[in-house]
């Protein structure tokens, strides 16, 4: 009689637990939703994103590049860096059925960012101890500030972590019912995050190596699954395999069924990797990665700390050499970065997931165990070759899912822990999930901003006034060193007048004369056309002006000074302004 109470009450505890994962995947869903539609119409547009909206536009008109590259497997964006095929052609293909719109262009992220959503619950059902742990960490993934924010406008590489998830959950299929077709399914979108970020070039290879060596060590995962998967993975990324070796010097420019991989030979991105300045260099960057990942890991929100007590905390860092690397390590900017994999007792949970791991990993389940430990040496491994700085936190997304699982160990466990009334219980937690949904809000409104540029809805705007007033000259000044500016900037020209019929100097030439790439400086900064109506001109204090309008930045010509100015009206628009002649 006691045993069927038992079972009756367990098997009403996880009824319970199945339905709350499913309000969480709901939730989770909604609010991707709800941001994606409020961003819409009060977000911005990130550099990176008007770069892949330019391809992709060009691609689902033309066939090429914006640059007049055909169908490259590989986009040779800013050319010393590049942007993923599988975003760009995603977004063209949308383009193509449906029209271009902005809106239209986000649509595949804030897709993929459901079923990634979908798949994670459906790798912690496969794995974890518990229908308890399977909702804590669905919740904590159905509720990610970075996830939410990231679903709602198109980084290129924010596919990668949507894609590596969806491989997951068919590995982890194949692994446990022995499915040769899960297998091949698993491994045809683990090749299709190597389209998505060149970081998946490293990850996604030792990860897998990881997983299916250690699986083999305990007999479940048989040698000709091994060579299956390692067949399908080879031939689905083949074309993208083929580049690298192009880049490598291997082989030579090829085209195939009309796609084409070129030689960037501009391209280098050693300034991501640990490598610089020797042996000494190198331990230095494991150094920082190892301090700033135990900080930022383990205490997130640092941008809110930074908000609350910058001041405090940067004078008392002026003072003190260590406390000044401290402080430049754990205070990303007000970026993308600013949203996090969690929030603070994420932080709290992650820690206390670690260590009730090693504690108790003898009673987890193994296959929890297994897929944990081949992550979290991936992520070992990843973060001593990658620098990770606050502005690219976006590059250990991917691991977040392992921070869900990890977390929700803790989480689960602490819930049990609590002798309190179940109500009770229920409440806090879900009072706690809700003030993480709007701390994430809260970071939104108050600690985040676009106001750089690195968005163009500023730039955008102060180029549309200066070309609807009348003239026939606009001029932007030059931002003298600051050639990311330069070549933001080259962009967002290009983004806005898309659909005009202006003859623009190419955005290759621009990037290369006047980018990151290129010896351009304020010594020889000078006068340039690049379109009919616009040009650079570098403005030094107490000049006089000619031309029908200018834009300048806040740095460059603060309000006041600009007011000053006679025969000028001044407009804001944030980080952009302009003088109008009147």
């Amino acid at each position: 009689m006691k045993k069927r109470h038992k079972y009756g009450q367990n098997l009403r505890q996880n009824t319970n637990a199945v339905t709350l994962t499913a309000i969480a995947i709901s939730a989770g869903i909604m609010l991707r939703i709800a941001f994606f539609m409020f961003y819409s119409k009060s977000g911005d547009i990130y550099c990176d994103e008007a770069m892949t909206v330019l391809n992709a536009r060009a691609i689902a008109n033309n066939g090429t590049d914006i640059m007049g590259n055909a169908y490259p497997i590989y986009f040779a964006t800013w050319l010393y860096g590049g942007q993923s095929g599988f975003a760009t052609y995603i977004m063209a293909a949308f383009i193509k059925i449906f029209g271009f719109g902005l809106e239209i262009t986000r649509l595949p992220i804030l897709i993929f960012s459901v079923l990634g959503l979908c798949a994670f619950a459906g790798c912690a059902k496969l794995i974890m101890q518990n229908e308890r742990q399977v909702f804590f960490a669905t919740a904590l993934a159905a509720l990610s500030p970075h996830f939410i924010y990231q679903s709602a406008w198109t980084l290129d590489c924010a596919f990668f972590p949507q894609l590596f998830i969806i491989g997951l959950y068919f590995l982890l299929k194949a692994y446990k019912n022995r499915s040769k077709l899960c297998y091949a399914a698993a491994m045809i979108f683990f090749a299709l995050c190597l389209y998505s970020y060149i970081a998946a070039f490293l990850i996604v290879p030792v990860f897998l190596v990881i997983f299916f060596i250690s699986g083999m060590a305990q007999k479940r995962i048989k040698f000709g699954e091994t060579v299956l998967s390692v067949i399908v993975i080879t031939l689905a990324a083949l074309p993208i395999i083929a580049f690298g070796f192009v880049q490598t010097g291997l082989i030579g420019e090829f085209s195939i069924f009309g796609f084409t991989a070129s030689k960037m030979q501009d391209y280098n991105r050693a300034s991501s990797f640990n490598f610089e300045g020797g042996t000494k260099g190198f331990l230095m960057n494991i150094a920082y990665n190892i301090i700033y990942e135990a900080i930022h890991f383990f205490m997130p929100d640092t941008v809110i700390y930074r908000n609350a007590f910058g001041a405090t905390l940067a004078d008392a860092a002026s003072k003190n050499g260590a406390l000044q690397i401290l402080y430049n390590i754990t205070t990303p900017n007000d970026s993308i970065s600013a949203f996090d994999f969690g929030h603070a007792l994420s932080g709290i949970l992650l820690l206390a997931g670690f260590i009730t791991i090693i504690i108790k990993r003898k009673k987890l389940n193994k296959d929890f165990r297994h897929t944990v430990f081949a992550l979290t040496a991936t992520l070992a491994i990843f973060a001593v070759f990658v620098k990770l700085r606050s502005y690219t936190l976006y590059r250990f997304s991917a691991f977040y899912w392992l921070f869900y699982l990890v977390g929700a160990v803790a989480a689960a466990g602490l819930y049990d822990s609590i002798k309190a009334n179940k109500k009770i219980k229920n409440t806090a937690a879900a009072l706690l999930l809700a003030c993480s949904v709007a701390l994430s809000f809260y970071i939104y409104n108050d600690v985040f901003t676009a106001n750089s540029n690195f968005f163009g809805n500023s730039f955008i705007a102060a180029l549309e006034t200066a070309e609807k007033a009348d003239g026939s000259t606009v001029i932007f000044n030059d931002t003298a060193d600051e050639k990311g500016s330069n070549e933001r900037e080259a962009v967002y020209i290009y983004y806005a007048k898309y659909d005009d019929k202006t003859e623009l100097t190419p955005l290759e030439d621009l990037l290369k004369t006047r980018g990151t790439i290129s010896d351009f400086n304020a010594e020889n900064a000078k006068a340039e056309q690049i379109g009919a109506k616009l040009g650079y001109e570098t403005y030094r204090d107490g000049e006089a002006l000619n031309a029908d309008s200018y834009i300048f930045t806040d740095e460059t010509l603060n309000e006041a000074t600009a007011k000053e100015i006679p025969g000028y009206e001044y407009c804001d628009f944030g980080y952009y302004n302009v003088l109008i002649k009147k």
